[in-house]
Protein backbone atom coordinates (compact mmCIF):
# COMPACT_ATOMS: atom_id res chain seq x y z
CA UNK A 1 0.00 0.00 0.00
CA UNK A 2 1.30 3.83 -1.17
CA UNK A 3 2.29 5.63 2.03
CA UNK A 4 0.61 9.57 2.31
CA UNK A 5 3.13 11.99 3.03
CA UNK A 6 1.76 16.14 3.76
CA UNK A 7 3.97 18.67 2.73
CA UNK A 8 2.85 22.19 4.14
CA UNK A 9 4.90 25.06 2.02
CA UNK A 10 5.03 22.40 -0.47
CA UNK A 11 5.88 24.86 -3.65
CA UNK A 12 8.98 26.49 -2.88
CA UNK A 13 12.28 26.22 -1.61
CA UNK A 14 12.71 23.40 0.98
CA UNK A 15 9.13 22.28 1.07
CA UNK A 16 9.39 21.99 -2.67
CA UNK A 17 12.56 20.04 -2.81
CA UNK A 18 10.95 17.48 -0.07
CA UNK A 19 7.89 16.98 -1.97
CA UNK A 20 10.13 16.06 -4.94
CA UNK A 21 12.43 13.60 -2.64
CA UNK A 22 9.18 11.87 -1.18
CA UNK A 23 7.89 11.15 -4.50
CA UNK A 24 10.81 9.58 -5.89
CA UNK A 25 10.49 7.30 -2.45
CA UNK A 26 7.48 6.54 -3.44
CA UNK A 27 5.19 8.29 -1.44
CA UNK A 28 2.00 9.87 -2.59
CA UNK A 29 2.21 13.69 -1.74
CA UNK A 30 -0.45 16.22 -0.61
CA UNK A 31 1.50 19.34 -1.02
CA UNK A 32 -0.20 22.57 0.63
CA UNK A 33 0.91 26.08 -0.73
CA UNK A 34 -0.48 29.37 -1.87
CA UNK A 35 0.61 28.53 -5.47
CA UNK A 36 -0.41 25.22 -7.58
CA UNK A 37 1.19 26.81 -10.94
CA UNK A 38 5.00 26.25 -9.28
CA UNK A 39 4.07 21.87 -8.75
CA UNK A 40 4.43 21.91 -12.35
CA UNK A 41 8.23 21.66 -12.67
CA UNK A 42 7.80 18.64 -10.05
CA UNK A 43 5.25 17.07 -12.61
CA UNK A 44 7.01 17.52 -15.54
CA UNK A 45 10.64 15.57 -13.91
CA UNK A 46 8.26 12.74 -12.90
CA UNK A 47 6.43 11.49 -16.13
CA UNK A 48 3.80 9.22 -15.42
CA UNK A 49 3.64 10.17 -11.58
CA UNK A 50 1.38 12.98 -11.16
CA UNK A 51 -1.44 10.99 -9.78
CA UNK A 52 0.74 10.37 -6.88
CA UNK A 53 0.74 14.35 -6.42
CA UNK A 54 -2.18 16.35 -5.38
CA UNK A 55 -1.94 20.34 -4.55
CA UNK A 56 -4.21 21.72 -1.93
CA UNK A 57 -4.77 25.46 -1.66
CA UNK A 58 -3.66 27.11 1.83
CA UNK A 59 -2.92 30.31 3.10
CA UNK A 60 -1.36 29.79 6.82
CA UNK A 61 -2.12 33.03 7.79
CA UNK A 62 -5.98 32.31 7.41
CA UNK A 63 -7.27 29.52 9.98
CA UNK A 64 -10.44 29.17 8.40
CA UNK A 65 -8.09 27.86 5.17
CA UNK A 66 -6.26 25.23 7.32
CA UNK A 67 -9.65 24.24 9.08
CA UNK A 68 -10.74 23.54 5.00
CA UNK A 69 -7.60 21.50 4.51
CA UNK A 70 -7.37 19.81 7.71
CA UNK A 71 -11.24 18.83 6.81
CA UNK A 72 -9.96 17.20 3.56
CA UNK A 73 -6.42 15.60 4.79
CA UNK A 74 -8.23 13.99 7.50
CA UNK A 75 -10.00 12.35 5.19
CA UNK A 76 -7.49 9.35 4.11
CA UNK A 77 -4.91 8.24 6.42
CA UNK A 78 -1.32 9.39 6.71
CA UNK A 79 2.08 8.16 7.40
CA UNK A 80 4.19 11.61 7.44
CA UNK A 81 3.16 15.23 8.10
CA UNK A 82 6.39 17.87 6.95
CA UNK A 83 5.52 21.27 8.83
CA UNK A 84 7.38 23.45 7.02
CA UNK A 85 5.12 26.08 5.64
CA UNK A 86 6.62 29.60 6.98
CA UNK A 87 6.99 33.60 7.57
CA UNK A 88 10.15 34.64 7.12
CA UNK A 89 11.35 37.98 8.88
CA UNK A 90 8.75 40.23 7.41
CA UNK A 91 8.54 43.86 7.96
CA UNK A 92 6.47 45.93 8.70
CA UNK A 93 4.74 44.92 11.52
CA UNK A 94 1.26 42.82 10.91
CA UNK A 95 -1.07 39.93 12.09
CA UNK A 96 -3.30 37.39 10.87
CA UNK A 97 -6.81 37.03 9.51
CA UNK A 98 -7.60 35.93 13.12
CA UNK A 99 -5.22 38.77 14.78
CA UNK A 100 -2.51 36.71 15.57
CA UNK A 101 0.96 38.42 15.57
CA UNK A 102 2.18 37.02 11.69
CA UNK A 103 5.53 34.82 12.70
CA UNK A 104 3.51 33.32 15.35
CA UNK A 105 0.63 32.33 13.85
CA UNK A 106 1.72 31.37 10.25
CA UNK A 107 4.59 29.46 11.81
CA UNK A 108 3.46 27.74 14.94
CA UNK A 109 -0.39 28.38 15.63
CA UNK A 110 -1.50 27.69 12.21
CA UNK A 111 0.66 24.35 12.28
CA UNK A 112 -0.58 23.43 15.91
CA UNK A 113 -3.76 23.69 14.89
CA UNK A 114 -3.44 21.69 11.52
CA UNK A 115 -2.17 18.90 13.20
CA UNK A 116 -4.77 18.86 15.92
CA UNK A 117 -7.51 18.32 13.55
CA UNK A 118 -5.49 15.64 11.29
CA UNK A 119 -4.04 13.65 14.07
CA UNK A 120 -7.10 11.04 14.54
CA UNK A 121 -6.12 9.86 10.78
CA UNK A 122 -2.44 9.34 11.09
CA UNK A 123 -0.98 5.68 11.33
CA UNK A 124 -0.16 3.89 13.53
CA UNK A 125 3.72 4.17 13.07
CA UNK A 126 3.25 7.92 11.29
CA UNK A 127 6.44 10.49 12.05
CA UNK A 128 5.54 14.06 12.27
CA UNK A 129 8.60 16.56 11.39
CA UNK A 130 8.50 20.17 12.00
CA UNK A 131 10.77 22.42 10.16
CA UNK A 132 12.57 25.09 12.96
CA UNK A 133 15.78 27.47 12.21
CA UNK A 134 19.23 27.82 13.75
CA UNK A 135 17.88 31.47 15.45
CA UNK A 136 15.52 29.42 17.93
CA UNK A 137 18.80 28.42 20.15
CA UNK A 138 21.12 31.39 18.98
CA UNK A 139 19.00 34.80 18.51
CA UNK A 140 19.58 36.87 21.33
CA UNK A 141 15.73 38.69 21.99
CA UNK A 142 16.07 42.52 22.26
CA UNK A 143 13.13 42.01 25.00
CA UNK A 144 10.38 40.05 26.45
CA UNK A 145 7.62 42.35 25.74
CA UNK A 146 6.12 41.31 23.11
CA UNK A 147 4.63 44.72 22.18
CA UNK A 148 7.85 45.94 21.37
CA UNK A 149 9.66 42.96 19.63
CA UNK A 150 11.44 43.45 16.39
CA UNK A 151 9.91 41.54 13.63
CA UNK A 152 13.16 39.53 13.65
CA UNK A 153 12.39 38.81 17.69
CA UNK A 154 9.09 38.17 16.47
CA UNK A 155 10.58 35.47 13.50
CA UNK A 156 13.01 34.04 16.58
CA UNK A 157 10.33 33.66 18.75
CA UNK A 158 7.46 31.76 16.17
CA UNK A 159 11.03 29.45 15.17
CA UNK A 160 11.54 28.35 18.61
CA UNK A 161 7.75 27.60 19.03
CA UNK A 162 8.08 25.23 16.45
CA UNK A 163 11.17 23.36 18.02
CA UNK A 164 9.05 23.29 21.60
CA UNK A 165 6.38 21.86 19.82
CA UNK A 166 8.09 18.91 18.36
CA UNK A 167 9.76 18.17 21.20
CA UNK A 168 6.44 18.58 23.15
CA UNK A 169 5.14 16.17 20.95
CA UNK A 170 7.64 13.78 21.26
CA UNK A 171 7.29 13.53 24.52
CA UNK A 172 3.68 12.63 24.45
CA UNK A 173 4.49 9.99 21.81
CA UNK A 174 7.11 8.17 24.35
CA UNK A 175 6.16 4.65 24.36
CA UNK A 176 4.17 4.15 20.87
CA UNK A 177 4.89 3.71 17.54
CA UNK A 178 4.47 7.34 16.43
CA UNK A 179 7.15 9.65 16.44
CA UNK A 180 8.14 13.59 16.31
CA UNK A 181 11.42 15.05 15.50
CA UNK A 182 13.02 18.16 14.60
CA UNK A 183 14.66 19.79 11.82
CA UNK A 184 16.66 22.90 10.66
CA UNK A 185 18.59 23.67 6.97
CA UNK A 186 21.37 25.52 8.49
CA UNK A 187 21.59 28.64 5.99
CA UNK A 188 19.47 27.73 2.84
CA UNK A 189 18.59 29.81 -0.57
CA UNK A 190 14.79 30.48 0.41
CA UNK A 191 12.13 32.97 -1.50
CA UNK A 192 12.80 36.49 -1.55
CA UNK A 193 12.31 37.83 1.85
CA UNK A 194 13.82 40.90 4.44
CA UNK A 195 15.84 43.96 3.16
CA UNK A 196 17.42 43.92 -0.75
CA UNK A 197 21.19 43.23 0.58
CA UNK A 198 20.33 39.84 2.09
CA UNK A 199 20.09 38.52 -1.57
CA UNK A 200 23.64 38.73 -2.65
CA UNK A 201 24.97 37.47 0.83
CA UNK A 202 22.50 34.73 0.80
CA UNK A 203 23.47 33.74 -3.16
CA UNK A 204 27.20 33.74 -1.88
CA UNK A 205 27.25 31.76 1.20
CA UNK A 206 23.54 30.43 1.59
CA UNK A 207 23.61 26.59 0.40
CA UNK A 208 20.88 25.82 -2.00
CA UNK A 209 17.30 24.48 -1.01
CA UNK A 210 18.20 20.35 -2.27
CA UNK A 211 21.12 21.03 0.27
CA UNK A 212 18.63 22.32 3.22
CA UNK A 213 16.23 20.11 2.61
CA UNK A 214 18.25 16.66 3.08
CA UNK A 215 18.84 17.93 6.04
CA UNK A 216 15.68 18.17 6.84
CA UNK A 217 14.28 14.98 5.59
CA UNK A 218 17.30 13.21 7.70
CA UNK A 219 15.10 13.76 10.54
CA UNK A 220 12.37 10.96 9.22
CA UNK A 221 15.32 8.85 9.85
CA UNK A 222 16.12 9.79 13.15
CA UNK A 223 14.73 8.43 16.66
CA UNK A 224 11.69 10.01 18.36
CA UNK A 225 12.81 13.45 19.70
CA UNK A 226 15.27 13.71 17.89
CA UNK A 227 16.70 17.38 16.48
CA UNK A 228 19.14 17.68 13.14
CA UNK A 229 20.70 20.39 11.59
CA UNK A 230 23.64 20.97 9.25
CA UNK A 231 27.09 19.81 10.45
CA UNK A 232 29.39 23.08 9.82
CA UNK A 233 28.39 25.54 12.53
CA UNK A 234 24.64 24.12 11.94
CA UNK A 235 25.15 26.58 9.27
CA UNK A 236 26.33 24.09 6.30
CA UNK A 237 27.13 20.47 5.40
CA UNK A 238 25.59 17.52 5.86
CA UNK A 239 23.03 16.49 8.73
CA UNK A 240 24.14 16.11 12.30
CA UNK A 241 21.71 16.02 15.81
CA UNK A 242 21.39 19.69 16.52
CA UNK A 243 22.51 21.50 19.85
CA UNK A 244 19.32 21.75 21.92
CA UNK A 245 17.94 24.57 24.64
CA UNK A 246 18.11 22.55 27.46
CA UNK A 247 15.37 24.46 28.96
CA UNK A 248 12.94 23.17 26.03
CA UNK A 249 13.03 19.75 27.48
CA UNK A 250 11.83 20.93 30.99
CA UNK A 251 8.27 18.73 31.46
CA UNK A 252 7.01 21.78 33.14
CA UNK A 253 7.81 24.90 29.98
CA UNK A 254 6.18 22.06 27.55
CA UNK A 255 3.06 21.77 29.50
CA UNK A 256 2.32 25.69 29.77
CA UNK A 257 3.08 25.90 26.29
CA UNK A 258 1.08 23.22 24.96
CA UNK A 259 -1.77 24.59 27.30
CA UNK A 260 -1.04 28.59 26.05
CA UNK A 261 -1.12 27.84 22.61
CA UNK A 262 -4.86 25.58 22.94
CA UNK A 263 -6.45 28.67 24.75
CA UNK A 264 -4.89 31.15 21.57
CA UNK A 265 -6.76 28.68 19.58
CA UNK A 266 -9.84 27.74 21.90
CA UNK A 267 -9.07 23.71 21.20
CA UNK A 268 -7.51 20.82 22.93
CA UNK A 269 -5.01 18.85 21.54
CA UNK A 270 -4.98 15.30 23.16
CA UNK A 271 -1.99 12.95 20.93
CA UNK A 272 -3.80 9.86 22.58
Amino acid sequence: MTKRAIVTGGTAGIGFENVKTLLHRGYSVTALGRNPSKLSEVIEALPNKEKQLAFLSCDFSDLNQVSEAANYLRQHQWDVLINNAGAKVESPKKQTVQGFEWHTGVNHLAHFYLTSQIWDAAADSARMLTVSSIVARTHVMTTSNEAAMSTADHYAKSKRENLLFGLTVARKLKNTNQSSTVAHPGFTRASRYGASWVRPVEYLLAQPARRGSETVLRGLDESNGSYIGPAVLELWGKPKPAKLPSELLDETEQNKFWKETEEKLGIRFRLN
